[in-house]
């Protein structure tokens, strides 16, 4: 429909209410209504083609048809930058302002604009952040634009505002900040600037995948913050990258409500007195629960120091190679320990006994028992319905942590079944220099 069409139609419509309206002053007022609300209609359409075509012809129109409205300036100052043409550009979104100065999205642009052309767009993105405070999307864009003329800091200041209500805005702040800095951990903690808990170990775990743990576990100190899962989380990772004293920290950290230092040479429950917690990854007896032919308690019944001992049952077939109960220990490199325990057997039958080694510590027992280096192992336990005092010396090399196992020899016979119980109890570890 042309626009002479549609102005005729809008004549007859004020015609034909004007004997209602009983004066033709209203009818006129009428038609002018109407056709400033077609002018607007037809402005809205050009605008959208203009987009989404960048069609400067249209954009040019939706401009003639609304020569006051600061959506057809805005557009057509969207369209212009496409084109390259940054100076007109910027004088339609001036224009956009003018019209509307309480939009913060036309601030937006405006700014926008004249980042293009190299104006400063401080006060623009000051304004708008001005007029919609707690828009993160607008801090974020003034942020980033602050960093990229060098005010830092005035930048993750931006960063921090925008963040406030938003994890994952924080943790792009992180990334910025690491990236700004090269990699220093001090300036991306003092840049992000956590405030709450939540904040605090997130960023810490930001900073283990960084590689950088003892800065993580530095700033978790006095912070009661972890979630069981997230303290599960952060002390797999840890030990996966082989940061034993960083991960028992944590570790620790759940039992106490508090962080304490690392303790090297400490076995944790070793009389087998408190109760196992299953799937608790970290510095606790881990008990392997995949061998549906091995169960393992902790037995009441004639303990050898303490209230309960641990027992485990054969039934049949298992793999000697995998380990049956764990405990992973912090050691000092260089150093010479001398590993003690009791055991007692009641009719073991099988042709591959159940004994105690030590080995160097890697990134989990599995990875540890095929590639850690073995340090030392216990006779194997044999039938006996006393309980018997074993010994083991083991020298740690370069090793910052061993893993103590309960596993099984190998069997002579590719079958190797075994049946019977076996008892362990008081196990204890000593430096001896």
């Amino acid at each position: 429909m042309s626009l002479n069409n549609s102005f005729r139609r809008i004549w007859r419509v004020a015609a034909s209410v004007a004997p209602y309206l009983r004066d033709w002053t209203l009818a006129l007022l009428f038609l002018g209504i109407a056709a400033d609300a077609l002018c607007t209609g037809l402005a809205r359409l050009n605008e959208a083609r203009a987009m989404a075509a960048n069609d400067l012809n249209a954009a040019n129109k939706a401009v003639f048809l609304a020569p006051t409205d600061p959506e057809a300036y805005r557009s057509r100052a969207a369209v212009l930058l496409k084109h390259s043409r940054v100076d007109q550009a910027v004088r339609d979104a001036e224009r956009a302002v003018r019209l509307n100065p309480r939009d913060y999205a036309l601030w937006v642009d405006l700014a926008n604009a004249l980042q293009q052309r190299g104006d400063d767009a401080t006060h623009a993105y000051r304004e708008a952040t001005r007029l919609a405070p707690e828009y993160p999307d607008v801090r974020w864009s003034f942020g980033k634009y602050l960093l990229h003329i060098g005010r830092t800091k005035d930048a993750f200041a931006e960063f921090r505002q925008g963040s406030t209500n938003s994890p994952e805005l924080f943790l792009q702040a992180a990334e910025l900040a690491w990236a700004a800095s090269n990699g220093d951990a001090q300036f991306v903690v003092q840049a992000a600037n956590p405030r709450t808990n939540k904040e605090w170990c997130a960023l810490s775990a930001f900073l283990v995948r960084h590689g950088k743990t003892q800065e993580a576990t530095a700033n978790l100190r006095g912070v009661q913050c972890l979630t069981e899962q997230d303290r599960v989380s952060l002390v797999v990772e840890l030990i996966a990258s082989e940061h034993f004293k960083d991960a028992q920290i944590i570790w620790l950290s759940g039992r106490s409500n508090q962080v304490d230092d690392a303790v090297e040479g400490r076995i944790t429950d070793g009389g087998f007195d408190h109760p196992v917690l299953v799937d608790d990854a970290g510095f606790g007896w881990q008990f392997q629960q995949h061998e549906k032919s091995i169960t393992a308690t902790l037995d009441l019944q004639n303990p050898r120091a303490g209230t309960q001992s641990l027992r485990l049952d054969w039934k049949g077939e298992s793999v000697p190679e995998t380990p049956v109960v764990d405990q992973l220990v912090l050691v000092n490199p260089g150093s010479r320990y001398q590993l003690t325990f009791t055991a007692r057997a009641g009719q073991l039958i099988t042709g591959g006994l159940p004994y105690v080694e030590v080995r160097q510590a890697t990134g989990n027992v599995t990875q540890s028992v095929k590639t850690g280096a073995a340090l030392a192992r216990s006779q194997p336990i044999a039938g006996s319905s006393g309980w018997q005092e074993y010994s083991v010396d083991f020298e740690t090399g370069n090793a910052e942590a061993i893993y103590i196992v309960i596993r099984r020899e190998s069997c002579p016979e590719q079958l190797c079944p075994i049946f019977g119980s076996a008892w362990f109890d008081d196990f204890n570890l000593t430096r001896l220099f």
